[in-house]
């Protein structure tokens, strides 16, 4: 069994492609064969695959979507699309007289964004599984290049992955793609215990891209409004521009008791000092940081938006209102004064969280296509 493994980027630091390469290391575990295709970037992923001994082909390739923006700005931006797309296309014809004596079986492609994948398993004669991570626009804020040729690729893989019941409905809702859908959370690598430091107060953790979609603005408002010194909030993402924005934001509003940590590369090391995180997203396709902050002890709060309460439900964790500051600063402020009664909330999270540290999507993609090959 050969598959060739179509990677998105080329940072193994990516949620998205970590998700993805602990599946692509379950399929080496049980023989089957991988080559990975990964774009030319700058990155890690290639270093560490080849040093795994798998076969990689790094390509010319990009994803067929685009951000709209001001004035001329979303015209420019879609003209590249077009090109990236053309390139794509192009990479895809070279890299087939490469591949096409190598007996591929499947071609799976990680992330909605990439039409590369599907447009292999075609010329290729394979079979194609597609793993849909992210909804588009409402959390990535990105619009997809020719729909259409979406929905038609989409449905002509073999099968679609989803990583929520919430990303499932948006698919069938909006695109009409419901045919071979399964939905599977994505696994979650076994992390060691935490230790919690001892400090004064509750600390609180936002993480993940610094973006509107992902609703820093919303815990930075709420902190504005507990303004309370024995209540802390760490933003840990990359300095963009969206966040010196916030940071001018936070300094001009004089809110004190709000740290941005910048990338972080060692979330086990900053966990260890968190007490409560934040989810604020306007859409969460899944929520990988949430069963990690599950796996560490820590009580997690997010809203009732995209994949969110599919994790939080069963008294797993609290739910508020989302876009609504007041209700997350009143909730914040609830916990802290009931903190002693959070311990079998705490414990419940991680016990559930647990289960997704068994491999089991990895397992059942795995025997998906064995079973295919089988037929």
């Amino acid at each position: 069994m050969k598959v060739v493994a179509v990677f998105h980027d080329n940072d193994i630091y990516s949620g998205a492609t970590r998700s993805f390469l602990s599946i692509i290391e379950y399929f080496i575990e049980s023989g089957i064969e991988i080559i990975a295709i990964v774009p030319h970037k700058s990155g890690d992923l290639t270093y560490y695959l080849k040093k795994n001994g798998i076969e990689v082909v790094q390509g010319v390739y990009g994803g067929a979507t685009f951000q709209k923006g001001v004035g001329l700005q979303t015209f420019t931006n879609y003209f590249i699309s077009i090109m990236k797309m053309i390139i794509s296309a192009l990479w895809c014809v070279k890299i087939y007289f490469k591949l096409r004596k190598e007996n591929i079986d499947w071609i799976y492609t990680n992330t909605s964004t990439l039409y590369v994948g599907a447009w292999l398993s075609i010329i290729l004669g394979a079979k194609h599984i597609w793993h849909f991570r992210e909804f588009g626009l409402l959390d990535q804020n990105f619009n997809r290049i020719f729909p259409s040729m979406f929905i038609y690729l989409a449905k002509k893989s073999s099968y679609v992955i989803v990583i929520s019941n919430a990303l499932k409905a948006f698919y069938k809702e909006k695109y009409h793609i419901n045919k071979n859908v399964l939905m599977l959370y994505n696994d979650i690598s076994k992390m060691d215990e935490i230790e919690h430091k001892s400090h004064k107060g509750l600390n609180i953790l936002i993480t993940g891209t610094i973006s509107e979609g992902k609703g820093q603005k919303i815990a930075i408002d709420a902190m504005k409004k507990i303004d309370d010194d024995e209540i802390r909030l760490y933003i840990a993402g990359k300095i963009n521009r969206y966040a010196r924005q916030l940071m001018s934001y936070v300094n001009k509003e004089n809110i004190n008791n709000i740290e941005f940590c910048g990338f972080v590369k060692d979330m086990h090391l900053l966990r260890r000092n968190i007490d409560i995180s934040v989810v604020c997203s306007a859409s969460e396709a899944f929520g990988r940081t949430i069963i990690e902050d599950m796996l560490s002890g820590i009580l997690v709060i997010g809203n009732n938006a995209g994949a969110v309460p599919e994790l939080l439900e069963n008294n797993h964790g609290v739910i508020f209102q989302y876009n609504d500051a007041d209700k997350l600063a009143k909730e914040i402020i609830n916990i802290k004064d009931n903190w002693s009664s959070m311990g079998r909330m705490i414990d419940g999270a991680r016990s559930y969280a647990n289960k997704f540290t068994s491999k089991c999507t990895a397992k059942k993609i795995c025997k998906l296509i064995l079973s295919e090959a089988e037929v």
